[in-house]
């Protein structure tokens, strides 16, 4: 089995989401006004809490890739993951 490693998108969003709502939690506590509660900046802080699990993820956690054999492969698919497999992604539009 190859081991492989999550897009560097997956730290980019992760990293957005957490700088994202740590602001909403910091705004959430500085302007506070009548329709804000304890409660509206730890839910901020809730979800930017979480958003370390996908940075978390990105380092710490290899997805594996493994292989089929070809006979349990749908015949119309196995040419297209054969081209994709090298880095020849099939057109997306005809």
């Amino acid at each position: 089995m190859r081991r492989g490693g999550f897009p560097p998108s997956t730290l980019v969003l992760g990293l957005v989401v957490l700088v994202f709502f740590t602001a909403l939690a910091v705004v959430s506590d500085v302007l506070a006004n009548e329709t804000t509660t304890w409660w509206t900046t730890a839910v901020f802080v809730g979800f930017a809490a979480l958003s370390l699990s996908i940075i978390a993820d990105y380092f710490l956690a290899r997805p594996r890739l493994a292989h089929a054999p070809a006979g349990v492969i749908d015949r119309e698919a196995l040419p297209v993951l054969e081209a994709t497999a090298p880095g020849r992604p099939p057109p997306v539009w005809g």
